[in-house]
């Protein structure tokens, strides 16, 4: 896993898709913002290890995805796509 050791940590980078989901957790709960194209798209709580959706587009399409997490200790396991 890699696990975010301070708050404002990004996770930056191009995909190809329709959707964007990865596995994740955290201990105490842990919010994150995800940017489309530099646009907020939406904001989760991570908690326990599952699967999230990040992205859920109408379409397939080229895309710089954004994730901001708020406070340390969120875990990412890996990122599928769809």
């Amino acid at each position: 896993a890699a696990t975010s050791m301070s708050a404002g940590a990004r996770i930056v980078f191009r995909y190809k898709a329709q959707h964007v989901y990865f596995v994740a957790g955290s201990e105490k709960g842990v919010a994150v913002t995800v940017l489309k194209d530099g646009k907020v798209v939406g904001t989760q709580t991570v908690t326990k290890n599952t699967l999230y959706t990040l992205i859920d587009d109408a379409t397939s399409g080229e895309h710089t995805l954004e994730i901001v997490v708020e406070e340390p200790g969120l875990e990412v396991f890996t990122f599928t796509f769809g």
